[in-house]
Parts: structure tokens; C-alpha cells; sequence
């Protein structure tokens, strides 16, 4: 039962929007079923939304039916399922009736919109006065901002037709630059979208306008600060330049306070995006921006703003670090948000970071015990993530002898991930993803060969220079740094056998 559609609901919901939730509730004008109440001031009380419960216990919370061992008869249980349903329906509800209220411009403009439709003509100057007060108040300027601002110069047009019979104080033109900016910063957002998945899945997007979009521009330098941003990462998600990265990442950090919390997240994950991508082909200084991105991140607030803390992002963050070997910072992050985890994974992506951190402290047993703690994922991210630090603890727990070689379970490993990488059941892998793994293990056996020839003979010289090339062709690696050490490692050993 705690995985079903009400649970999943009433775990986004705040402890403030719990009791706001409650007094809703209690109200007969928006709720006049007594179970639906009891029901959910029960779960509640009894701090159920993360605990085992079953359906014997919901029928008591919504006193429907003793608590029993009994069979549930087919009446309670429709009824069970009727209350769940409504309660449901309140819950959905409840946050329409939140977004309206947070959307302050929207709910003026439709009051003003009520308000000529009953002919209250007059009433309307006042609400719209005070709707240009509060829109010019916010610090934001984001694409919402530009869609309000059309909505009450529209509203400002109409009102003065009305009042002054078609003799406007305002030009068309301003509704219909308000209209320009409100649609190219809606429509720039949605090109960038599309133009990222690009990137990921095959295919393509049509884009009407765009070279009309991208020329207008350019030759128009008194942008709005979204839509010179959306510009900026239209020009790095497609041409992949680095001087696109660097205006970008200038622009959010000096006007960070116009950007509200969800647009300024969705740009520093496309930044972050663009670091990974870099440090696979061996821009090493991108682990020193990422980190930069990161803690602007969680000074915003940008990830750990709402009830869950996202996994992809809660990983990341504590692998670049680690990769600083900064981990002490990384061991304070993982303290202060991994209760922000979602429950079902959290034992998973916590464990994982602690064999990370073993890894890097070079305590192989360690990291190795920590991984087997992991259940199997069902995202095959981490599916691979998992396998790569396994073959790495076996290749640092130097147990590679001349006796066991061809059959260590590092070569099962890696034949593993080629196998899986190359599926076809994992469509939604983007290729660059694939060409990482697929690099990574093809250079690691190659790796392993030539230290097999070593242990064979001690005095065989290893000429591991085509290897370094190939990490220095800015053809994509994960664990590009990991795989350079090894190799150095390898040139090391040779040189001081050959000495000898």
C-alpha cells in the first residue's frame, strides 16, 4: 500500500502543507466525508507514509471496520478504495488551489478577466495597477515573467478600448513587444529542450524560425538576461564550444537573483552536463568548474529545494569531489542531505558513496563490502557505475597473478559491461554514454594484457605510449584519470624491471 498513487501523493507534501492540507480538509466547504478525514489524520498520526501498512489497518483509520485478521469483505473494501480515491481527489486539489495561489499575476488576470465579463469596468484599473507593482517587484525575470507582463499590457490594451472608446492611451506596439519577448524566451526554452535530447536519443527536431530567431539576436543587443541565456545555451548545446560555457556560466553567476530557483537548477544541469562531457575527453580543469557549479547549486538551494533530493545529482556531486580528493567536503555533504534521499534508494546511493570513498582512501576490502550492500538497480546508470568500481577494486587489490590471469572475474566484469552496453534493450542510452564504456573497457583489457606479459617476464618493457595517445585523442572516457594512472603505473614498473 505505501507504494500506491495516495501514498506517492501525500509524501511531496511538506509538514506546513500537511496541516495546511488538514485544515482543508476539516473545511465541509471543500470536504463532507467524515472517512476521507479520518483516513488521512490517521496515516498522519501514525507517521504511515514511509512505514508497512496494509489495508486491514486503512479500514481502521478511515473506521471503516475493525482492525481484524479476518478476510476483508468486498463492500469495505470497495469502500476502502472509494475513500482512498477521494482523498486522493483532495490532494489534487489542494496543490491546484497552491499553484494559484503562487501565481499571483495569473490569479490577478483572471480576477480582472471576471470582473469585465460582469461589466465592473471600473473596479479593473486598481487591480491591474497593482498587478504592474507586484510583477516589477519580483526580483525574477524569467520566461513566466515575460508572459505576465504580455498578459497585463493585453489587459491594459483591452481596458483602454473599453473606457475610451477605441481611443488607446497605449500603442499595439507595446502589447506586441510584450507578446515578442513572452513568446522567444517560451520558445527558446523549448528549443534548448529539444536540441539536449538531441543529444541523447536519435533523431530530430523541427524548429520553425530558428535562423530568424538566432539573427534577430545577434543584431539586437539589448536582450532580456533569459533570453540572452537561452541564446547561450542554444549556441553551446549545439556547436559544443567552450567559449559558450564560460559566457554562460558568467551570466547566471552575476545575475543569479533574476532567475528563480527552477530555471537557474535546469541551466546549471545543462553547465554540469557539459563538464562531464569534457572531463570524458580529458579536459581535466572542468572538475574544478564543476565543483564550482555544484556549490552554487546548493547554496540555491537548486536540488534539495523540494522533498527529494535527486539521485543523479546527490551521486555526482560526491563522485567530483572525491575526484579533488576533497573528502572531507564530500563526507559533510553526504551527512547533511542523504535524509533527503528518496526512501527506496537511498540505502543504495548512500553505500555507493561510501565504497567510493573507501576507493579513494585505497581500502579495497572496504569499498568491495560496501558495494555488496548495493541490491541490484533497475537504472542501468547505476547498473554501470556499480560494475566499473568493482573492476577497479579488483584491479587495485593487485590480485592478478600469472596462476589466475585469464580467469579473474575482472574479465567477466568487463565483458559484461561491453555486452551490456552494446544491447539493444538500453535505447536510452545516448551513444557518447555508450562510446565511454566501450572505450573504457576495450583500453583496460589491453591494460591487463600487457601487465599479463610482465608477470610472465619481469624484464618485458611495456611501450605504453599508443595507450596515453589514445586517452589524448578526445575520444570519450569515463575514469579517464583512473586509466592514465595504470598506464603510467605500467611504464613505471617496465622502466625499473628493464634497470634491473
Amino acid at each position: 500500500m505505501n507504494s500506491s498513487k495516495l501514498f506517492l501523493m501525500l509524501r511531496v507534501l511538506s509538514k506546513k502543507e500537511l496541516k495546511q492540507f488538514d485544515t482543508w480538509l476539516a473545511s465541509p466547504f471543500f470536504n463532507n466525508s467524515d472517512k476521507v478525514l479520518h483516513l488521512y489524520r490517521n496515516i498522519v498520526k501514525y507517521k504511515k507514509l514511509d512505514k508497512p501498512v496494509d489495508k486491514h489497518q486503512l479500514l481502521e483509520y478511515a473506521e471503516i471496520k475493525k482492525r481484524g485478521a479476518g478476510e476483508i469483505h468486498p463492500k469495505d473494501d470497495l469502500l476502502l478504495r472509494q475513500t482512498m480515491s477521494a482523498l486522493i481527489g483532495q490532494i489534487q486539489e489542494f496543490l491546484v488551489w497552491k499553484k494559484i495561489k503562487e501565481d499571483k499575476a495569473g490569479g490577478k488576470r483572471h480576477l480582472m478577466d471576471a470582473l469585465i465579463e460582469r461589466k465592473l469596468y471600473k473596479l479593473v484599473p486598481a487591480v491591474l495597477s497593482k498587478s504592474y507593482r507586484e510583477l516589477e517587484s519580483s526580483p525574477y525575470r524569467n520566461a513566466k515573467y515575460h508572459e505576465n507582463f504580455f498578459l497585463m499590457r493585453e489587459m491594459e490594451f483591452y481596458l483602454n478600448i473599453i473606457l475610451n472608446n477605441r481611443d488607446t492611451k497605449i500603442d499595439i506596439q507595446d502589447v506586441i513587444d510584450a507578446l515578442w519577448q513572452a513568446q522567444l524566451s517560451k520558445t527558446l526554452k523549448y528549443y534548448c529542450a529539444a536540441k539536449s535530447r538531441e543529444t541523447i536519443v536519435k533523431g530530430s527536431y523541427e524548429y520553425p524560425m530558428i535562423d530568424t530567431i538566432r539573427q534577430f539576436i545577434e543584431n539586437n543587443d539589448n536582450q532580456t538576461i533569459i533570453i540572452y541565456a537561452y541564446h547561450k545555451l542554444l549556441n553551446l548545446i549545439e556547436k559544443q564550444e567552450d567559449k559558450y560555457f564560460y559566457e554562460l556560466k558568467k551570466c547566471l553567476f552575476e545575475d543569479t537573483a533574476v532567475f528563480d530557483v527552477v530555471v537557474i537548477r535546469q541551466f546549471l544541469n545543462h553547465l554540469t552536463n557539459y563538464c562531464i562531457e569534457a572531463i570524458k575527453i580529458g579536459k581535466d580543469e572542468f572538475i574544478k568548474e564543476n565543483k564550482d557549479i555544484y556549490e552554487l547549486g546548493l547554496k540555491l538551494n537548486c536540488w534539495s529545494t523540494g522533498v527529494v533530493f535527486p539521485n543523479p545529482q546527490f551521486v555526482n556531486i560526491a563522485r567530483n569531489a572525491l575526484r579533488m580528493g576533497e573528502i572531507e567536503w564530500a563526507d559533510a555533504f553526504v551527512e547533511k542531505y542523504k535524509s533527503k534521499l528518496h526512501f527506496s534508494a537511498k540505502n543504495d546511493i548512500v553505500n555507493y558513496y561510501y565504497a567510493l570513498s573507501a576507493f579513494e582512501s585505497r581500502q579495497y576490502d572496504t569499498a568491495q563490502d560496501y558495494l555488496l550492500k548495493i541490491s541490484s538497480p533497475e537504472d542501468f546508470i547505476y547498473h554501470l557505475r556499480f560494475k566499473v568500481l568493482l573492476i577497479k577494486i579488483y584491479y587495485e587489490q593487485e590480485a592478478l597473478t600469472i596462476e589466475n590471469v585469464d580467469i579473474h572475474p575482472i574479465n567477466f566484469e568487463l565483458e559484461s559491461i561491453r555486452h551490456y552496453v552494446m544491447s539493444t534493450r538500453n535505447k536510452k542510452m545516448s551513444e557518447s554514454l555508450r562510446t565511454s564504456y566501450n572505450n573504457f573497457t576495450n583500453l583496460l583489457k589491453r591494460i591487463i594484457k600487457r601487465k599479463n606479459k610482465m608477470l610472465y617476464n619481469k624484464k618485458t618493457k611495456v611501450n605504453s605510449d599508443k595507450l596515453l595517445k589514445e586517452l589524448d585523442v578526445g575520444s570519450p572516457f569515463i575514469e579517464r584519470q583512473w586509466l592514465r594512472e595504470k598506464i603510467e603505473q605500467l611504464q613505471e614498473t617496465s622502466t625499473s624491471f628493464s634497470v634491473d
